[in-house]
């Protein structure tokens, strides 16, 4: 077939022998590279579905695999040709080699390890993306049903809270009923729609015991169903991450902007960190469930962070909190 003029499938390239792959491969890159961002053509066409259709690989058949590595030799071959100042071409690959990691892994780590290792000057981000890569960017089936396991094993014990105790007080705002009604007399293991978690993720509202008890109903709906749960996920990570300097700022700054002048002044900001830090303590996590939580705030992570700096302010913080928490179990 001609790759540069004819429709192709993933079971064309799956034909090729692994010369023909890996030559055709380039020559659909250096026509991609040719070729300007607003111009069509069949052969733009086949490189970015050729990308999409190695989600459909398979790493235990061996035509797959050989495939897998032809299209690792050429991201490689891409990776190697960029200037350093090209970041955005860089954190591109580095995604899509993420992205298959789980076809490919020993390639993928072997890819980027000499990357980082033979360049010292990288910015803080594709130092961040590079690490993504190195264990995946993609939520494949493997990896998912691996996660729901260990969460539900992890929390299969924990305790239903009190009726009167899923919020401080059910009375005090329409969202704190809202919640009370939503999970009162509920089993965490029987709320596996996504949908109705996420019109439910004022997770802040819950005490520290119910949040204990229906977090595991959050992650397992994150990783399983991500598109329906949505926000929820976000609310996941925002209600596990610790109070600091730098989100102080970030809140004075939107304040200012958006009512033109402090919500709180520093001494009710202080008190007010003192209570979300208590609050991460009261939730009494045992080790094994720590060790659930770093593993999904990684996984939130290399999936949906991209920016270093975003990242720091939130999910990063969270994780290197857990992390420290899991240590001073030992």
């Amino acid at each position: 077939m001609d790759v540069l003029h004819d429709p192709m499938r993933l079971a064309d390239w799956l034909a090729m022998s692994e010369t023909e792959q890996e030559d055709n491969l380039i020559l659909l890159w250096e026509t991609f590279k040719r070729t300007p961002r607003d111009v069509e053509s069949q052969g733009k066409s086949n490189f970015v579905g050729m990308l999409d259709a190695y989600r459909g690989i398979d790493p235990d058949i061996t035509s797959h695999r050989q495939f897998g590595k032809s299209l690792f030799n050429l991201l490689e071959k891409r990776l190697a040709e960029l200037p350093d100042n090209d970041e955005k071409s860089i954190l591109e690959i580095l995604y899509d080699i993420g992205k298959w990691q789980h076809s490919c892994p020993e390639k993928a780590r072997e890819i980027v390890t000499a990357f980082l290792e033979s360049h010292d000057k990288l910015s803080e981000n594709v130092v961040f993306n590079a690490k993504r890569a190195k264990d995946g960017t993609y939520l494949h089936s493997k990896l998912r049903d691996t996660f729901v396991e260990k969460i539900e094993r992890a929390f299969a014990d924990v305790p239903y809270p009190e009726d009167g105790r899923i919020v401080d007080d059910r009375f005090h705002c329409y969202e704190c009923e809202d919640m009370h009604n939503a999970f009162v007399d509920k089993q965490w293991q029987s709320l596996t729609d996504a949908v109705y978690l996420r019109h439910h993720k004022e997770m802040s509202i819950l005490t520290p015991a119910a949040f204990r008890y229906f977090l595991p109903a959050y992650m397992r709906a994150a990783v399983v169903d991500p598109v329906q749960a949505d926000l929820a996920a976000d609310y996941i990570v925002y209600s596990l991450t610790p109070p600091s300097e730098r989100q102080d700022e970030i809140h004075k700054a939107n304040e200012m902007k958006s009512y033109r002048k402090l919500l709180y002044t520093d001494e009710q900001r202080v008190e007010k960190n003192k209570r979300a830090t208590q609050r991460l303590v009261d939730f009494n996590f045992n080790r094994e469930q720590i060790e659930v939580i770093c593993d999904y705030i990684w996984l939130d992570l290399r999936l949906y962070e991209f920016d270093y700096e975003f990242a720091s302010t939130g999910t990063l913080l969270a994780l290197e909190y857990w992390q420290e928490q899991l240590e001073s179990t030992l």
